[in-house]
């Protein structure tokens, strides 16, 4: 069976209400290796976050869902990494214009990578830590195992830009907002004193600390325990509203998804095979693909 039907994107979003997206990604595509090597990990990607709402972005180990994220972010790895594709935040372009660095024939491809990474810093250097925050899959490994959390809250406040009186009060109310009782304790100890629960609570107040449009979670509870994967869903729910966050959240588990996202996109082979409204899609998936997901995510969790 195909489970990606093709390359067409099945649409479960029947809404006709034009909206501006905050953030979207047109004909994205990445590729990894090169000649008979050639992989290709992202394909004519297409894809939105509206002003305000939680986005899903799910799909097995391996099908291109935090290349994807990296690759817009500009933390990607691996050559020749972004070949095609247009991303804009609110307007402000986030890649390069590919017809400069990008030559295409056939399985062939010449990019200037090096030139292709210095202008996309430039252009992301105004919006990451500032309009744009991201909260990563192992947070032991995104923190630097040398600096305090102090150090950590302090690095990230003074990249938002924000004039604050006392940012070392400022650190320490948000990270009682995210659930760190013992803030004082915790801001002079090291990533590696904190459980994964905790390490990922201070993620998430260093992407708050800078007041963001949007933030990319990626696997934001992998490896958690249940009840500490439905505590930080709860808490991004809360700041999201509280804020009026945009959040596209990256995860395999669907079940993380069906708690907090509005809409979704399935990802598998590095396409996107369907999107729309979440509660459509779990309730009448279109393609082979999310039918299989769905079914695997309903027989491990015994429900029918």
């Amino acid at each position: 069976m195909d489970l990606t039907q093709g390359s067409h994107i099945v649409n479960a979003d029947n809404s006709n209400t034009p909206v501006t997206p905050l953030l979207s990604i047109r004909d994205l595509s990445v590729n990894f290796g090169e000649g008979s090597h050639l992989s290709k990990a992202v394909i004519d990607l297409n894809m939105e976050v509206r002003p305000g709402e939680i986005v899903g972005l799910i799909g097995e180990s391996g099908s291109g869902k935090t290349t994807s994220a990296h690759a817009i972010l500009g933390i990607l790895d691996g050559l020749p990494g972004v070949c095609s594709g247009e991303a804009e935040f609110n307007g402000h372009p986030l890649l390069p214009s590919m017809n400069k660095y990008v030559k295409i024939s056939g399985n062939k491809i010449k990019k200037q990578n090096t030139a292709f990474q210095k202008k996309q810093f430039t252009m992301m250097h105004p919006l990451l830590g500032r309009k744009i925050a991201a909260i990563f899959q192992e947070p032991k490994s995104a923190l630097n195992p040398y600096l305090s959390i102090k150090e950590h809250l302090l690095e990230s406040i003074s990249r938002s830009g924000k004039k604050i009186k006392s940012p070392e009060s400022f650190g320490k109310d948000i990270l009682s907002q995210v659930g760190i009782v013992d803030c004082n304790n915790v801001w002079n100890q090291y990533p590696h004193q904190l459980s994964g629960g905790m390490a990922q609570r201070v993620m998430i107040a260093m992407a708050l600390s800078c007041s963001p449009k949007l933030i990319i979670a990626d696997e934001p509870t992998t490896a958690l325990d249940v009840t500490t994967q439905a505590k930080l869903l709860e808490l991004l729910l809360k700041f999201q509203k509280e804020m009026d966050l945009s959040i596209l959240i990256i995860s395999h588990d669907i079940g993380v998804i069906r708690e907090v996202a509005n809409r979704v996109y399935v990802m598998y082979k590095g396409k996107i095979v369907e999107e729309g409204n979440i509660m459509q899609i779990i309730n009448a998936p279109q393609a082979p693909y999310t039918q299989k997901l769905l079914q695997a995510f309903y027989n491990l969790a015994g429900e029918v």
